[in-house]
């Protein structure tokens, strides 16, 4: 089989304005997840909240030669999301691009709007990530895959989560680079120092109106 290359792209800035940094567990999740599920991957993260030196997402797509190229983005990101998106368009014409994260999830038909991005994985990323994969390697379309919506449009294409989150391995920490991290400061108030993030769940049952609601309402 041939092998499949992926990036798994953080979109962001890596600004003084933007004080705070953790790892991404998602993309490492979902790396991890490819990794078992779907042999033959070959998956990368790329955190442009912690980029140094000049390195760039672009730039790392090229030197993978990437097939997939998947980009996670909270709103306040969705410029970086969209910039990112086009740049990678003009250099790998063939790769495909899939949106996932907060932003893609609340407004899906905005992000597919842009015509760099063919689909939005709506909702946790693991188990619809892995069917857009084995499409891909399939040579088949995207339409119906349960929480992927497609330029094609159509209905809310449900989510598809992972029931039992202790089902999943644990996120790749071999893809991110742990010294890094350590010299920003966390979400927690200790400031910089040695640290990992943990999940202990997925969910929640309430329903405030400013949350992505990535999880779901029922909690695991």
């Amino acid at each position: 089989m041939e092998e499949t290359r992926i990036l798994l792209v953080h979109a962001g800035a890596n600004s003084k304005d933007y004080l705070f940094r953790s790892h991404p567990l998602g993309l490492m999740y979902l790396t991890s997840y490819l990794e078992r599920e779907t042999p033959g991957t070959n998956v990368k993260i790329f955190d442009m909240k912690v980029a140094e030196n000049g390195s760039d997402p672009v730039r790392a797509a090229l030197e993978h030669e990437a097939d997939i190229v998947g980009i996670s983005s909270m709103s306040v990101h969705a410029d970086a999301l969209f910039e990112t998106a086009a740049r990678v368009k003009k250099v790998l014409p063939d790769s495909l691009i899939v949106a996932g994260g907060p932003h893609p999830t609340c407004f899906p038909d905005e992000v597919l709007s842009d015509d760099n991005i063919s689909a939005v994985v709506c909702g946790e990323g693991e188990k619809p990530f892995a069917n857009i994969v084995r499409a891909f390697r399939e040579g088949r379309g995207l339409d119906g895959i349960t929480g992927v919506k497609t330029q094609a449009g159509g209905a809310d294409p449900g989510r598809d989560y992972v029931e039992n989150p202790d089902d999943l391995p644990f996120p790749s920490w071999k893809s991110v680079d742990m010294e890094i991290y350590h010299r920003y400061s966390s979400f927690c108030i200790l400031g910089k120092r040695k640290y990992m993030s943990i999940f202990t769940s997925r969910a929640c049952p309430y329903r405030c109106i400013y949350c992505h609601n990535i999880f779901g309402n029922r909690f695991r």
